[in-house]
C-alpha cells in the first residue's frame, strides 16, 4: 500500500470514527457548537447540539501533534453507540502519544421545563412565545439560580425552597410560584432530593461522587443552552410576533440574563457552529500537514509540540483578555436590539431625573435649603444613567446625542 493510500486510510477511519460519535439513533448529525463562558469546565472542551442538546466532553489527556500526523486509534468506529446513548471513549493514537477521553451525555431532559419553547425558530407562534414570557421563562430562571447556587459553591449540598432564608438562591419566588416546573426539576434531575423539612429544601442525594457534580454541570449547561435558544428565539420573532409591552418584559428579563447565565452577551457564549466543528475535528482526527481542511482562521498548522503548547498558551491569555473586557463593556455588551430598546428606557429615566431636580430646586426655595443633599444624590444618579447612555451610543449610535440634565 502506497503512502497516499495509508494515509488516506488512517483520514477515513478517523473521520468515521469522529462521525459516529457526533450522530444520534436517527441518523441525523448533532449540530455541536463549542461553550464558553462561566460553568465550562476548564480541563475539558464542552460541545452541545443545539438542537438536541446532547453534549461531548472533550478531554486532551495528551497533546501531541507531529508534523503531518493524523490520529489513528484502535478503536473500531462500528463499535460507537449513537451519541443519544451515551458513552465515554478513550482515544489512544497509534502513532504518536496523543490521548484524547471523549464523554458523550444524552440530555437531560429538561427542554420540558420549557413546552413552549421551539427548537425551530420558525414555528413560534404569538400564542408560544407569549407563554414564555408571561411564565416559563421568569420559572426557568428560577430554576437555573438553584442549579448556579451549586455550581457557584462545590461545598454546598442543598438550598431552601422558601424566600425567607439567608442561603436562599436568588429569585426562588419565581420557581416557588411554579409547582408544576419544580415537581418537574426534581424528577428530571436525579441528583437532587425533595425533603419535606421547614423549611423544605432540595439536597444532593451523593454530595460527595463525581457522578453528582459531573449531573450537576450537565444539567446547568444544558439550561443555560435552553435559555440562550429561547432567547434568540424571540430575539429573531420578538418585533414581528409580540407587543411592545410584551417586548418590555423580554427587555426586563435579560437583565437577569446578562447578569450571570451570559455574562458579556448571549453570543459571547458559544463559539460559532463552523469553528466549533473544526476545533473538534482537529482535536480528535489530527492534521495531515497542510491546510486546515475548511478551518475558519486561515493560520498554518503548528509544526511541532512546542508550537502547539504556545498556541494553547496564546488562547488561554486571549480568553482571559476577552474575559476581562466583557466585565469591564457593561451595557455596550447587549444585542443592538436590546441595546437601543434599553437607550430608550434610559432616556425616560433621565427626563425623570431631570423633572425631580426642578422640583427639589423650588423645594430648596421654599425650606432654605433643605433638599439640597436629596438634590445632590438625584444628580449623581443622573450622572450615572447619562455614563451608560453614552456607553451604548459609543458602541451602537455613534451619531446620537445625550440630553443634559442639570
Amino acid at each position: 500500500m502506497t503512502a497516499a493510500a495509508t494515509t488516506q486510510r488512517i483520514q477515513q477511519k478517523c473521520e468515521t470514527l469522529l462521525e459516529r460519535l457526533t450522530t444520534a439513533s436517527d441518523g441525523r448529525a448533532l449540530e455541536l457548537v463549542q461553550l464558553t463562558g462561566f460553568g465550562v469546565p476548564t480541563d475539558a472542551d464542552v460541545y452541545v447540539c443545539q438542537r438536541t442538546l446532547i453534549a461531548l466532553q472533550v478531554r486532551v489527556k495528551q497533546l501531541d501533534h507531529p508534523t503531518g500526523t493524523l490520529h489513528e486509534y484502535p478503536l473500531e468506529p462500528e463499535s460507537v453507540k449513537p451519541a443519544d446513548k451515551g458513552g465515554v471513549y478513550e482515544l489512544q493514537c497509534s502513532a504518536s502519544k496523543h490521548h484524547v477521553q471523549v464523554k458523550v451525555q444524552p440530555p437531560l431532559g429538561l427542554a420540558a421545563l420549557l413546552p413552549s419553547c421551539h427548537i425551530d425558530s420558525n414555528d413560534a407562534t404569538t400564542d408560544s412565545l407569549g407563554d414564555l414570557l408571561a411564565k416559563d421563562l421568569w420559572s426557568f430562571m428560577g430554576a437555573f439560580y438553584i442549579l448556579f447556587a451549586f455550581v457557584s459553591d462545590p461545598q454546598r449540598k442543598s438550598v431552601p425552597l422558601a424566600a425567607s432564608y439567608s442561603d436562599a438562591t436568588e429569585h426562588i419566588d419565581w420557581i416557588l410560584d411554579d409547582i408544576r416546573m419544580l415537581d418537574q426539576l426534581n424528577v428530571t434531575c436525579p441528583m437532587f432530593s425533595k425533603t419535606y423539612d421547614q423549611p423544605p429544601k432540595f439536597q444532593l442525594v451523593e454530595p460527595d461522587r463525581p457522578k453528582t457534580r459531573g449531573m450537576l454541570l450537565k444539567a446547568f449547561l444544558e439550561m443555560k443552552m435552553l435559555i440562550i435558544r429561547s432567547a434568540r428565539q424571540i430575539q429573531e420573532c420578538g418585533e414581528r410576533l409580540l407587543t411592545d409591552r410584551q417586548l418590555e418584559d423580554f427587555d426586563a428579563f435579560m437583565i437577569h440574563v446578562y447578569k450571570d447565565c451570559c455574562k458579556g452577551g448571549v453570543d459571547k457564549q458559544l463559539k460559532p457552529r463552523a469553528e466549533s466543528t473544526e476545533s473538534l475535528r482537529l482535536t480528535v482526527c489530527g492534521s495531515d500537514g497542510s491546510s486546515h481542511n475548511g478551518s475558519t482562521d486561515g493560520c498554518a498548522e503548528p509544526e511541532d509540540e512546542e508550537q502547539w503548547i504556545e498556541v494553547e498558551v496564546q488562547s488561554a491569555q486571549k480568553a482571559e483578555v476577552e474575559e476581562k473586557e466583557v466585565e469591564t463593556t457593561g451595557p455596550a455588551s447587549l444585542e443592538r436590539p436590546q441595546a437601543e430598546r434599553l437607550k430608550r428606557k434610559l432616556d425616560e429615566v433621565l427626563k425623570h431625573l431631570g423633572s425631580g431636580s426642578e422640583i427639589l430646586t423650588e423645594a430648596n426655595g421654599i425650606s432654605d435649603q433643605q433638599f439640597a443633599l436629596e438634590k445632590s444624590k438625584l444628580a449623581e444618579v443622573a450622572a450615572q444613567v447619562r455614563n451608560h447612555i453614552e456607553s451604548l451610543e459609543k458602541s451602537f449610535m455613534p451619531n446620537s446625542k445625550v440630553p443634559r440634565t442639570e
